[in-house]
């Protein structure tokens, strides 16, 4: 009989330092997600990519749906192309940085025969806080 063996992911979520400027950090306490685009910060591009990640390890996808630096290799127009990153706040310590617990792949569809509307391309939440009313909520 052959042994089983189990599959251990390492979930460790990034830290992001939050912004200094008191309006943005006063906007990010009262949102219950982080909007993140081409223009955003490359560690909250980042953060977001390691969800991407962790959804295609989960999913058995063959690539992950988000990379920090995908513009530099698309072949179609994605500047309206979003991410929404759901964000916790860390408590023991580190008082300057949160992290992303969940993120929501929002991609602008075209098609050819139809009006141009949003589409939801993926979501990840991590799983230990799945199941609480987090996209519900937002």
């Amino acid at each position: 009989m052959k042994p089983e063996y189990q599959i251990q992911y390492d979930m460790r979520l990034r830290l992001i330092k939050k912004p200094k400027l008191p309006h943005l950090r006063e906007r990010l306490r009262q949102s219950r997600f982080v909007e993140i685009d081409l223009n955003s910060p490359l560690d909250l591009r980042l953060a977001a990519e390691d969800l991407a990640r962790c959804f295609k390890r989960e999913m058995k996808y063959d690539f992950p749906p988000y990379t920090a630096r995908e513009a530099e290799y698309a072949t179609r127009d994605i500047s309206q192309d979003r991410v929404l990153g759901f964000h916790c706040d860390i408590d023991v310590g580190l008082r300057g940085y949160y992290h992303l617990i969940g993120a929501v792949g929002v991609r602008r569809e075209r098609p050819p025969n139809a009006a141009a509307h949003w589409c939801i391309s993926w979501a990840w939440i991590h799983p230990f806080v799945r199941r609480q009313g987090i996209l519900t909520a937002a």
